[in-house]
């Protein structure tokens, strides 16, 4: 895990989430990434 992660990990998630949501139209299905309630910064990718 990279020192910055926190500073850049979970942006990105949501950013990801936005752009096959949003952008894409759910054209590529429905995104399915959620944050963590309590692992916050690798939650995103247990999903």
């Amino acid at each position: 895990m990279p020192a910055t992660y926190d500073d850049f990990g979970p942006q990105f998630w949501e950013d990801l989430k936005s752009w096959l949501g949003n952008e894409m139209d759910y054209q590529r299905g429905i995104p399915t990434i959620e944050r963590h309630h309590h692992h916050v910064n690798i939650g995103y990718t247990k999903q």
